[in-house]
This record gives structure tokens, C-alpha cells and sequence, in this order.
């Protein structure tokens, strides 16, 4: 079983893993300690055998780092606790981590950065997406194509009633058709006017969240298209 944690670090998300249950010892080198400063080879208990899983960019691309941080603080503020998953061997864990990124076309602030790639893992590993943070992309594309329903609604609302004002307007007897005025004209240009608005306006929030999704998907492959032909496999086989 494992402990999972989302990481905030600045403006960069890590999800770390911590085993549980049987105490083990793990001896680890500076290779694969996470910022490590200077040459060392230490053994430390499971206690501190924390997992950092991370998706960091350079100007060649992205890639995935594997890196066990010792002193990781799990008290900390900005570290958000993602409860137990598991049971999975440490081979499946790197199994999950390859395979999400493997659905990344290329690292971009939609769909495919740091946030995606941890809340993606801990997903795959198991944990509940309740305990998961939004993503502030996603959640704007949201609230566009659900902004674009409510100024459609009010829209007819104020269009209705303006027409039907004019219509009983226009319907008055003659006396108070003369004090009424230009009431039906202003009452049936706010109808045209609000019609207007919400079409415009619902059709701009429904482009803004059809656009969003076209680009998230364009920039994740399918799961199935991600999989990996083993190791080995000749040209046809991979073919």
C-alpha cells in the first residue's frame, strides 16, 4: 500500500508516494535523491523512503524524473494528503507514471503540464478524484459553457417580457395608446436587443469552451493509442 500526497512547490505540482505497512531499510545514492547537493550513499527506513514523481520541461521537451526526497515534510501546507492506494509493487508504480506521460503530445499550460501529470497519476494509482484540486483551465472552460446556458436563459427571459409588454402595449385602447407612446417601438427593441445579446454572447462562451476541449484533446493521445510495443519486437510486430 502506498501514501499519496500532491506537492505544491510554487508554482510546481509533485506527487510523492509513500510506502506502508512492512518496515524495510532502502539504500539510496545521490543519483536519485531529489536535489541532491554532494556525493553520498545512505540507507534510511521507509519511514523516509518518500517518491517524488514529477513531469519537468526543457527547451528540448519534457520528460518524466523519478527522485526520493528523505526529509519530505508531509505536515506541511503545501502538501495535500490523497489518502491509500494500493496494493502495487514499485515496478507497477513506474509503469503508471511512464504510461501517463506517454499520452503527452507536447507540454503546454492546456492539458498536458506538471498539474496534469500528477492529478493524472494519482488517478491511475487509484485515488479519488474528490481529493484532487481543479484545474484552473478546465474549470474557466466550465464555467464558460455553463455561462453561455445562463446568459441564453436570461436573454429569453428579458426578450420575452419585452415583447409580450409590447404586444399588450399595442393591444390598449385608444386613450392609452396615446400616453403609452413609442412604449411598444423601446419594448420590441429590447426584445430584438436581448435575443441578440444572447446569441452572440452564449455563442462566444460556447466557442471559448469547445475550443478549449479540442485543444486538450488534441494534445493527449488516447490510452490505448499510448500503449508501448514491448521491448524487442521487431519492425513488422511494431508495425
Amino acid at each position: 500500500m502506498w501514501s499519496l500526497c500532491l506537492w505544491l512547490k510554487r508554482h510546481h505540482w509533485v506527487l510523492v508516494a509513500q510506502p506502508l505497512g512492512e518496515d524495510f531499510t532502502a539504500r539510496i545514492v545521490d543519483d536519485f535523491v531529489h536535489n541532491a547537493q554532494f556525493c553520498f550513499s545512505v540507507e534510511v527506513p521507509c519511514s523516509q523512503f518518500f517518491l517524488v514523481y514529477e513531469l519537468l520541461v526543457e527547451p528540448s521537451g519534457f520528460f518524466l524524473m523519478l527522485s526520493v526526497k528523505p526529509d519530505f515534510n508531509v505536515q506541511s501546507e503545501s502538501v495535500c494528503s490523497l489518502g491509500t492506494v494500493g496494493p502495487l509493487c514499485f515496478e507497477e508504480l513506474q509503469e503508471h507514471a511512464i504510461s501517463v506521460v506517454r499520452r503527452y503530445r507536447s507540454y503546454s499550460l492546456v492539458g498536458c503540464n506538471c498539474q496534469h501529470f500528477a492529478t493524472d497519476l494519482a488517478l491511475s494509482l487509484g485515488a479519488s478524484p474528490k481529493d484532487l484540486p481543479k484545474d484552473e483551465a478546465t474549470a474557466i472552460a466550465h464555467a464558460a459553457s455553463d455561462g453561455a446556458v445562463t446568459v441564453g436563459t436570461a436573454s429569453v427571459i428579458v426578450a420575452a417580457t419585452a415583447a409580450i409588454g409590447a404586444c399588450c402595449a399595442s393591444a390598449a385602447g385608444p386613450t392609452a395608446a396615446s400616453l403609452l407612446g413609442a412604449v411598444p417601438v423601446v419594448l420590441s427593441s429590447v426584445a430584438v436587443g436581448a435575443t441578440a445579446v444572447g446569441a452572440i454572447g452564449g455563442l462566444a462562451l460556447f466557442t471559448l469552451a469547445g475550443g478549449y476541449k479540442a485543444l486538450y484533446d488534441g494534445l493527449r493521445e488516447d490510452e490505448a493509442d499510448a500503449v508501448q510495443c514491448p521491448e524487442g519486437a521487431n519492425d513488422d510486430e511494431k508495425g
